[in-house]
This record gives structure tokens, sequence and C-alpha cells, in this order.
């Protein structure tokens, strides 16, 4: 009786991860335009998502890639940031309550380009350029009011260039760039950890290291930051 009642218990919990399964693929896939415009509607870019996979153990979603265009009035040529995969795991029993905590999530090689022009203005300051906020339709309660935290969140082999035209100055590029951040909450602090290669004739490093937020409603300009800097060479 107690091995059935084993062997029943499996199933249904196969069964479970199953469904669970079935809808992050669908929810992935099928919606990837949708998700698409939805960024491209919050960042004022282009947005290009690459194929996303399910993976079971650990339960985790793999998006191949993504590129979010650059301002058109700084040429458009090359993407504002581009990154060859995303990878995602969440925690089941959270997301079975209705809540979305991310365990992980790492970003593989990002490449950003940041440039400013003749007039001091940088291809970011029009990213994302908050609007009136249209009335909520969606009753209280709904998923867009769910909580969401990141325990942990992994960018390796980061590289960032960087174009002043007000300096006159060549692009130069920095890299890799690594960067850890834990602890993510709405209305709650986070550490971070940051570590960089100076490009130059005296090549040398940089680490940031210290502790964010919370994000204030005014944004990330004007978050609390306490941080320890460390410069080598």
């Amino acid at each position: 009786m107690r091995k059935a009642k084993l062997a029943i218990g499996a199933v249904v919990a196969l069964a479970v991860v199953a469904a669970i399964a079935a809808w992050f693929l669908l929810d992935a896939n099928r919606y990837r335009g949708q998700i698409e415009e939805r960024l491209r509607a919050q960042l004022h870019r282009d947005v290009t998502l690459g194929d996303m996979r399910l993976r079971l153990y650990p339960l985790r979603l793999t998006i191949g890639g993504f590129k979010i265009a650059d301002d058109p009035k700084f040429g458009g040529s090359v993407p504002f940031t581009e990154a060859e995969s995303l990878d995602v795991s969440v925690r089941l029993g959270q997301l079975l309550r209705g809540d979305i905590v991310i365990e992980s999530a790492e970003l593989i090689s990002p490449k950003l380009e940041l440039i400013r022009d003749d007039k001091g203005v940088w291809n970011f300051a029009s990213m994302g350029a908050s609007e009136p906020a249209a009335p909520s339709s969606e009753p209280a309660g709904s998923g867009s009011s769910r909580a969401f935290a990141l325990d942990k969140v992994t960018i390796s082999g980061a590289s960032v260039a960087v174009t002043d035209k007000t300096r006159r100055a060549p692009r130069i590029v920095y890299t890799p760039i690594d960067v850890s951040l834990t602890g993510y909450a709405p209305g709650r602090p986070f550490d971070f950890d940051i570590a960089a290669h100076i490009p130059g004739p005296t090549p040398g490093a940089v680490q940031v290291k210290g502790a964010g937020g919370p994000i204030p409603g005014a944004g990330p300009a004007a978050m609390p930051l306490k941080a320890q800097v460390t410069l080598t060479d």
C-alpha cells in the first residue's frame, strides 16, 4: 500500500512539473512578440529577443540572446546593448503561490555602447523616459502587483564602449567587466560587487563593492549608495 501511494505521489508530482513546464514554454515562445512589444513601449527602443527554451533541472528559462537598439539620433547602426544569452532560474514553490522569486540570473558577454554627443547628451537619456501612467484596468491582486525578487544576478565578460564627443576623445572599450548583485527585493537594499579592467598604457583594475537601495520612485539616479572602491596599478 505504501509503495502504491509513493508511486501515485510520484506520478502526480511529475504531472505537476510537466504542466508547469508546458505553461512556461508556451508563455515564453508563444508570447515572445508581445513581450518584445511591451519592452519597446517601456524602453522606447526596438527590442529583439532570441529563442526561449525551458530547462527542467534546475527549473530555468534560457533566452538565446537579445538586442536593444540605440537612439536613432545617435545613428542606430550599432545596438545600444546586446548579449549572447540570459539564463534565469526561479523558485518553484514561490511561483506556485503567485510570487516571482528569481534564484539566479546569469547574463553572458553583454556589450554596452555609450555615446555622448556634442551637446553633452548621452544615448541612454531617452531610454525609459517616464510618461503619465494610464489608468489600470487590472483588479487588485492581479499579476502586476505580485512580489518580484532577485536572489542573485551574475554578469560575466561584459564590455562597455564609451565615446565622448564633448572631449573629442577616441572610443574606449572597458572589458572584461564582471558584476554580481545579491538580495534585491522591493523596498530593501541589496549588495553588489563590480570588477573591471581599465585599458591604457598602464593597464589597471577597479573593484566597486558595497550596498545600494532601496530604489526610490525617482529612479536609480536617486538611490542611496555606500561602496568601497579599490584601484590596482
